[in-house]
């Protein structure tokens, strides 16, 4: 894993802690996407298609907030993954993690 990434990575880890554990995998390629989320109650895989460190890690923050949104209590709004609340722990993640 590039240094950038393993540094949000424990930035994610400390400042935005979930009870599920996650595993950051940096993969080849995924086909027309950045970064895949598969959780379930028992743990998280995110997996990173390798590209730039900024890229990487920016999609991170993204698929972090969908382990966060999964152990929310708030039901999901309609099918979509990216509902308000995902929106809303996103946004938080990103202010904290640009120092806004």
């Amino acid at each position: 894993m590039p240094s950038t990434l393993r540094k949000v990575s424990r930035w994610l880890r400390r400042k935005f802690p979930t009870t599920t554990p996650v595993r950051i995998r940096v993969v080849p390629n995924l086909p027309g996407m950045y970064g895949l989320c598969h959780v379930t109650n028992e743990r998280a895989i995110i997996r990173l298609s390798k590209t730039s460190e900024h890229m990487m890690a920016e999609t991170l923050l993204e698929e972090w907030a969908h382990v966060l949104r999964h152990e929310c209590p708030v039901p999901y709004e309609g099918e979509d993954a990216h509902d308000p609340v995902f929106w809303s722990i996103l946004a938080r993640i990103t202010k904290e993690y640009r120092g806004e």
